[in-house]
Order: C-alpha cells, then sequence, then structure tokens
C-alpha cells in the first residue's frame, strides 16, 4: 500500500523531544542554567589591583580576565549565530565576475579600433 506525502505530517523542524524539553525545564526550576553561569562568570568585575601592585595580585587579576575570557567563549556559540561561507553567484549560477578575455583577444579588437579611427571618410565629389 502506498503512502501518501501530505505535508503537516509529523513533528515540526527544530521542535524539541519531551526528553529534551523536560530536561530544559528541570534546569530551569533547578536554579541556574549553564549558560547564565557562564554570563555571569563573563560579567563580574575582576577584583582590582592595589596601588602598588603585588606580583601575587597582578597573577590573580589575570585568571580572572582569562576565566572571565573562557566564558565568554563558552557562551558565545549560545547567543550568536555561527557564520557560514556563502558563494556569491549570479541568477543562473554563473560567477559575477566574467572570465578574463585571452589577451590576444584584447589586442586584436584594440587594433581594429585603432584602425577603424584612422581611416578617413571618403568624399566624392
Amino acid at each position: 500500500m502506498a503512502r501518501s506525502s501530505t505535508s503537516g505530517q509529523g513533528r515540526p523542524k527544530g521542535a524539541k523531544n519531551k526528553k529534551t524539553a523536560e530536561l530544559q525545564r528541570r534546569v530551569a526550576r533547578d536554579g541556574i542554567t549553564p549558560l547564565d553561569f557562564m554570563l555571569e562568570l563573563m560579567r563580574t568585575e575582576p577584583k582590582k589591583v592595589p596601588d602598588p601592585p603585588k606580583a601575587v595580585d597582578i597573577k590573580a587579576y589575570a585568571m580572572t580576565l582569562d576565566r572571565q575570557f573562557e566564558a565568554a567563549k563558552a557562551a558565545a556559540p549560545y547567543i550568536h549565530a555561527r557564520l557560514t561561507a556563502v558563494e556569491a553567484t549570479g541568477k543562473d549560477g554563473s560567477p559575477l565576475i566574467p572570465p578574463s578575455p585571452d589577451p590576444m583577444e584584447v589586442a586584436r579588437r584594440v587594433a581594429f579600433l585603432l584602425n577603424s579611427a584612422n581611416q578617413k571618410p571618403t568624399t566624392e565629389g
């Protein structure tokens, strides 16, 4: 028996299954999500380096900045879409820039135009 292809059957694209939806509800109910944690860590103000600075204070400041940078890197895919390469083509799939002509053909056309310009019109009379 053949199956007919009717649209609208099945789960829509991008719809979460029950297990994923339940997991997300549980994470949101129980507290902070991993993304929230990474964003909070990224936004924390690092400890100020006292004046005069000590090597230990500078190291702690650098470690805090490093942790913030790593948190930002980890959170970025959830916030910003990854760019994809797109090939630019004309309407029919042809390249936007036409192929370069043969140098001999260009020279032949230039010579033809120069010869045409140098010919004097003839007048009868």
